[in-house]
């Protein structure tokens, strides 16, 4: 029996990002395309090579094109800045002359074919060039049935959505993804189909603001998908199957190579080291006597247990003793030789730390809001909000969520982790802490992504006025802005509910585009920040 065969596409943002309504409601937010995500780890060599082949073969056929790019070159040959979006249009257009796009369009006429079919819908008219592929690819689909076509799926963890081609039951009874391809060669995509065909299979369906499984009586099997190859014009069809477990793995090397992309704080001006220092693990200045704000109190260096736990940390991960032995210190004795490290060593070691959590992409975990930091810092005021209750957390996050969300973490920019590290800390301290139980659950993921937009905005934006942003928070919380002032900020950012947090990211991040933040006062002086404009 055949099910969920209504079709349906979402508004996209000006991106082509589908606009998705968060689980917990609000504002619609732009998803990832599944075929963005799927295409991070390729090689696009081919692909670039063949476009640049295309692009000459239509200015050899198009004289008139040739002509118009020659028009608009500088007097050195060159293509000026205000030309460039010109100039590729002109590209495009040769490359339409090579026919560039009619393989695809026939593949897209051919993949719309095949849809009237298993809709049970007998196509009006099938052009002739296009009987022999419809008669293959009738025998091949005959012994399977087909639950859903042209489904718009979501991966809310991650944030990812599109629209898988076909949900069908095989004879021996399990539920599959199959995907149907017109193109003449496959073999430099398994990779990327293989991460598609993933996200699709631990996807929910998606149909305008509602949630539903795939399928309302089976598990869709995530092991293993269906690519259904029907090659445009050649008369046959030919069935793979695929490892959708490579592709989940793949899937999180994607999203971390998506967050690496973002990295701003690689390079610095280069700083001599003084004769005297002792050497560092990658930067070339001293380190700094006052720890970051991932190392303890302002003005103190780190303490030594909380190096000595991050080194443990670092030493019982896959490869970490061979890390450690490789870049540690040329003349620094380990913490097990010697008890008489000073301050500055301790910062030195502090910073190899740094690099190699990031090098082994150790998790972000609670021991990141390390105990024995918090009892080295003097304790902040409690948060501005007498009856303060811990929010609603929500659902626990899957392990493939968390695992997400800490690697995220662990690949944000230096000033930006720090900031955040510093934040989740004071939260710890105030008795406010946003993990429990080394638990993420769905309120924790909100505030934490609220943390890295502000991290963000102050860093880059706000110059550090710390005082702009504890109003914005302040006001988002609704307390009294008198008594604000004495709150640890990270403490205030705990307190925020779902909602809350989520509607404040969204303000910032409008912020950061431009627009103004909507803080007004009341009567009695008291900061509120209009929520509603984020929904």
């Amino acid at each position: 029996m055949t099910i969920n065969l209504d079709m349906w596409e979402p508004q996209r943002d000006r991106w082509g990002r589908p606009l998705i309504v968060p689980p917990g409601g609000g504002k619609p937010v732009g998803y990832t395309r599944a075929t963005t995500v799927a295409k991070t780890l390729d090689d696009e060599g081919s692909l670039t090579a063949w476009a640049q082949r295309m692009t000459a073969a239509g200015l050899a056929r198009r004289p008139d094109l040739l002509a118009l790019v020659a028009s608009n070159l500088d007097p050195n040959g060159d293509i000026p800045a205000e030309r460039r979006n010109t100039v590729q249009a002109l590209c495009d257009q040769a490359k339409e002359a090579a026919a560039a796009s009619s393989a695809a369009n026939l593949g897209t006429a051919l993949h719309g074919l095949t849809e009237q079919y298993d809709l049970g819908n007998a196509p009006a008219f099938v052009p002739e060039q296009f009987l022999a592929d419809i008669d293959a690819y009738r025998r091949a689909v005959e012994p399977f049935e087909v639950l859903a076509v042209e489904q718009f799926v979501v991966l809310d963890d991650y944030q990812i959505g599109g629209t898988l081609d076909r949900l069908w039951r095989l004879p021996d009874g399990r539920v599959v993804i199959a995907d149907l391809k017109t193109g003449q060669n496959l073999d430099y995509s398994w990779r990327s189909i293989s991460v598609q065909l993933a996200i699709y299979a631990a996807g929910t369906r998606y149909h305008d603001g509602v949630r539903s499984p795939l399928c309302i009586d089976s598990k869709v099997d995530t092991d293993l998908g269906i690519v259904i190859h029907l090659p445009v014009g050649q008369g046959r069809c030919d069935l793979y199957t695929v490892d959708l477990r490579a592709g989940w793995v793949a899937l999180q090397h994607s999203v971390w190579a998506r967050e690496w992309r973002k990295r701003k704080d690689i390079a610095s001006p280069y700083v001599p080291v003084p004769a005297s220092a002792p050497p560092s693990v990658r930067d070339a200045a001293p380190a700094p006597q006052a720890s970051t704000p991932e190392h303890g109190g302002e003005g103190a260096a780190p303490g030594r247990d909380t190096v000595v736990e991050r080194i443990r940390r670092i030493s019982a991960a896959d490869g970490g003793r061979a890390w450690l032995k490789l870049h540690w210190p040329a003349g620094m004795p380990t913490l097990k030789q010697s008890l008489e490290h000073t301050a500055a060593d301790l910062a030195v070691i502090a910073r190899l730390c740094d690099d190699a959590e990031r090098d082994l992409a150790l998790p972000f975990t609670d021991a990141d809001i390390n105990p024995s930091t918090a009892r080295d810092t003097a304790t902040p005021a409690p948060v501005a909000r007498p009856d303060w209750r811990r929010p609603a957390d929500g659902r626990k996050l899957s392990k493939a969520a968390t695992d997400s969300l800490r690697t995220s973490l662990q690949t944000l920019e230096t000033p930006v982790r720090h900031l955040v590290s510093a934040w989740l800390r004071d939260a710890e301290a105030n008795g406010r802490p946003v993990i429990v139980d080394k638990q993420h659950t769905e309120r924790s993921q909100a505030v934490i992504a609220c943390m890295v937009t502000c991290a963000r905005w102050l860093d880059e934006q706000l110059d550090g006025d710390e005082d702009y942003l504890r109003l914005v928070v302040a006001a988002a919380l609704d307390s009294d802005i008198a008594a604000f002032p004495a709150t640890a900020l990270g403490a205030a950012f705990a307190s925020l509910s779902k909602p809350e947090a989520q509607a404040l990211t969204g303000i910032v991040e409008r912020a950061q585009q431009g627009e103004p933040v909507p803080v007004t006062f009341d009567d009695t002086g008291h900061a509120r920040l209009r929520l509603d404009t984020a929904a």
